[in-house]
């Protein structure tokens, strides 16, 4: 192996190292800018831009003759993009409800409604899954149960249900 080709071949990596370290920090910026913190935290729309964001990042990655302007510019106008998106939804209920969908109630009065969860296609099994990583065991203690927008299951207990406050107590 000749001198040149080591110098040249240790050249590369660090290029393709400090592209990477710039790309990174591209991304992790437009993760702070659209303000999410997990996954789970996530609309649909901002979980496209976020794939979109990654696939973007890695052309300039794995081609050192594409600028890296050809992967932050695309990932800039995303994040502009998802913030002029956000800013609607916050203004009008109608482009939030068409963009970001709307809760539904999948369980009413201790009773799952079985029309609602086969759209939303989730299965008794995962319903009561999701019940007991919320420390309910049994469907007929909820008085509401609400499938939010992020895919969360918030619960609502009937009142005699519902743990103990300080004010239950004095």
């Amino acid at each position: 192996m000749s001198i040149k080709l080591l110098i040249t071949g240790e050249y590369i990596v660090l290029v393709i190292a400090g592209r990477t370290v710039i790309l990174y920090l591209g991304i992790v910026a437009a993760m702070r800018i659209m303000g999410k913190r997990q996954l789970g935290d996530l609309q649909p729309a901002e979980l496209v831009v976020t794939l979109l964001i990654a696939d973007l990042a890695a052309i300039p990655m794995q081609d050192n003759d594409a600028p890296l302007l050809f992967g932050l510019i695309p990932m800039a106008v995303l994040v502009v993009l998802e913030l002029l998106f956000s800013l609607l939804m916050v203004k009008s209920p109608k482009a939030a409800a068409l963009i970001g969908g709307r809760p539904q109630v999948v369980i009413h009065e201790g009773q799952p409604q079985l029309r609602m969860l086969r759209r939303l296609r989730i299965s008794l099994d995962n319903l009561n899954a999701l019940l007991r990583q919320q420390n309910v065991f049994d469907i007929q203690l909820v008085q509401c149960g609400i499938v939010e927008t992020n895919g969360k299951l918030s619960v609502f207990l009937y009142p005699e249900q519902q743990p103990a406050t300080r004010e239950d107590t004095e």
